[in-house]
């Protein structure tokens, strides 16, 4: 239930973001999260085939963990400088 609301909330910043490059990148962020995610969850229920990936933040593995903490770190960064860059369009315009 965690990691789907983190989901959601990887939505709506993305709809909260007007600048296109941040946009690209948390749309990324969330594809790389959303899909093993998604893949797990279907997985369980029998509704794909097994296959085995790491599961976002919970898997056990150094790696993983360190590309989806890179990841929300550059998302964080996006959402938390989405004023200064909106502010910034709006005065070149």
């Amino acid at each position: 239930l965690v990691l789907l609301l983190l989901m959601v909330r990887l939505v709506v910043v993305n709809l909260k973001i007007s600048d296109r490059f941040g946009k690209m990148l948390i749309t990324g962020g969330l594809t790389f999260y959303s899909v093993p995610f998604l893949y797990h969850l279907l997985m369980s229920f029998g509704l794909l085939p097994f296959m085995a990936f790491s599961l976002p933040f919970l898997s056990y593995g150094f790696h993983p963990m360190v590309l989806h903490a890179v990841v929300f770190g550059l998302i964080l960064s996006v959402y938390r400088k989405k004023a200064i860059v909106g502010s910034m369009l709006s005065h070149q315009s």
